[in-house]
């Protein structure tokens, strides 16, 4: 589970960079990766919680990291979300949207 957890949130900040790219070349792809790149980060948080539920459930001594697991999840989806917000909105500045 941990392994799928880290290859989406790779496949995210992949996609965020490729988002920048189709940013600066001001391609109408850049919509259909944000949108892809939302649906990504939204699943990954999902199994985030999911997994973290089921640690708690067993009681596991690895539900001892989960507050430093949430915090370091929610920087990033966080940040995740404000620099896509900030390429829409300069994006549709660009293109007169």
């Amino acid at each position: 589970m941990i392994l799928i957890i880290a290859l989406c949130l790779f496949a995210n900040i992949l996609l965020l960079f490729i988002n920048v790219m189709f940013f600066l070349n001001k391609s109408k792809q850049f919509i259909y990766t944000l949108v892809i790149n939302n649906i990504i980060s939204i699943i990954t948080l999902l199994m985030c919680i999911n997994y973290i539920k089921g640690l708690l459930i067993e009681s596991d001594w690895a539900a001892l990291l989960v507050p430093f697991m949430v915090q370091i999840l929610s920087i990033y989806f966080l940040c995740v979300c404000v620099i896509q917000i900030v390429l829409v909105v300069l994006f549709c500045k660009k293109t007169n949207c």
